[in-house]
């Protein structure tokens, strides 16, 4: 299943320009070309809603942060869809996502606010998900998200979506490009 594909751990992948090591997952690793098509699937009931707002612990897409003070998450998404045809002929479809500590605590894009960042898009194809984020690569990848976790504690961190803000909203949520990736500086 789809979603037991996103809760194992990081596959491990090294950038060394400006001196990051980096552990990412996403597209590069589920999509072998870009005529090839995988896409992330939150929310829908047919695959235990995955990565819905507050779900259980086998609904959730981990982030493992090792080393709090000396690490950031770089992530994003690219549109959300509707249905999960290619090409996506659903319609795009308002998401939000935050990020939760391991405690289950609010803690991107406002600790403690449930409201979670409406989805920019930041990701418009392949290519772009598969060279990474910007802030790592210099160019040819997406401009991306950053969660810094500086003063937070180690562990499995976990990125929820909904299609409502705040709450969770059982609208699937089909995502065809994504990439997280947690880098050490």
């Amino acid at each position: 299943m789809i979603q037991r594909i996103f809760t194992l751990s990081f596959v491990v992948g090294i950038f060394s320009l400006w001196s990051f090591s980096a552990f990412a997952e996403g597209t590069k690793q589920t999509t072998a070309t870009s005529s090839d098509y995988t896409h992330l699937f939150t929310n829908a009931s047919e695959y235990n809603n995955f990565g819905r707002y507050n779900g259980t612990v086998d609904q959730r897409l981990f982030i493992h942060i090792e080393d709090p003070e000396n690490e950031q998450v770089f992530f994003g998404f690219s549109n959300f869809y509707s249905q999960p045809h290619w090409p996506n002929t659903g319609s795009v479809r308002t998401g939000y996502f935050r990020i939760k500590d391991p405690s289950g605590n609010v803690v991107w894009p406002t600790a403690g606010d449930p409201n979670g960042q409406l989805n920019n898009a930041a990701i418009s194809n392949w290519s772009q998900a598969v060279n990474g984020p910007n802030q790592i690569v210099g160019s040819g990848g997406y401009n991306a998200f950053t969660f810094n976790p500086d003063g937070l504690p180690a562990g499995d961190y976990y990125i929820e979506f909904s299609a409502s803000q705040g709450s969770y909203n059982s609208d699937d949520l089909v995502i065809p490009y994504y990439d997280i990736t947690v880098a050490t500086e």
